[in-house]
């Protein structure tokens, strides 16, 4: 004679399998949509998007160390051309020369006075002069304010050595608003980076928690197979032995 195993060890049987057999869909698939309803989840996108704007915090603040390297390139040529000037104003204002070569000298003093006004002028960055002006920087944990002084050649004199003093003051001036800016500006960066690592992390480890419980629901649901199983096997068993004895 056969014997049926009960209906209702079968029933708990197949269920088990079913949910073994999802959840093991779902380890497998690794689809964002395992993941859609868990708070977790939830947490891990607000994460995403708070490393996502802190992105673009990065690439502001990139482009705030350009702005500082136009302007300390621009900076290291008005040095060297203003260095131009005040040679050729200690000649200028020698007793010795004779009027033409002071009118020579004049000439390349105007000249290269006029060339630092350009270049003064043209430091710029996305069509925005740099010089003089005040730049804020969005980095999605707060922001950087950025300045820089004006130059002005409209003093300069070869007659007048001290006009080229003052505008080397200026000059130092600017300089170190670049170097100070430049240094703002890596400290945040270092820290937007840092902030970006940890988000990062911690948006993994959510997404590891979720994985990990449902690998624990998987092991959960064949351990229930088990279970049913050996009972269904236990109660056949019994069953068995119970007509053997009947049937003697």
């Amino acid at each position: 004679m056969k014997i049926n195993p009960s209906t209702t060890s079968n029933y708990a049987l197949d269920q088990s399998r079913q949910k073994s057999d999802k959840v093991l869909e779902m380890i497998a698939t690794g689809t964002q949509e395992r993941l859609a309803s868990s708070a977790s989840s939830t947490i891990a996108d607000r994460i995403a998007s708070e490393v996502s704007a802190m992105g673009s915090g990065l690439m502001n603040l990139n482009d705030g160390i350009s702005m500082m390297q136009i302007a300390g390139g621009a900076s290291t040529n008005l040095s060297v051309q203003s260095a131009e000037l005040a040679a050729m104003s200690v000649r200028y204002n020698s007793a010795s020369l004779g009027s033409a070569e002071r009118s020579m000298l004049q000439e390349n003093f105007n000249a290269t006075a006029q060339t630092m006004r350009d270049g003064i002028n043209a430091t710029t960055y996305g069509g925005q002069a740099l010089f003089g002006a005040s730049i804020t920087l969005e980095t999605s944990k707060g922001s950087v304010n950025a300045s820089l002084g004006s130059l002005d050649t409209t003093a300069l004199e070869i007659s007048n050595p001290e006009s080229i003093s003052a505008f080397n003051d200026q000059l130092s001036r600017v300089q170190s608003d670049i170097g100070s800016n430049t240094n703002a500006m890596q400290s945040s960066i270092a820290a937007l980076q840092q902030n970006m690592l940890s988000s990062t992390a911690a948006r993994s480890q959510l997404e590891d928690a979720d994985l990990a419980k449902s690998i624990n629901d998987f092991k959960n649901e064949e351990l229930k197979i088990s279970i049913a199983t050996m009972t269904q096997v236990h109660q056949t068993s019994l069953l068995q032995e119970q007509m053997s004895r009947l049937l003697g």
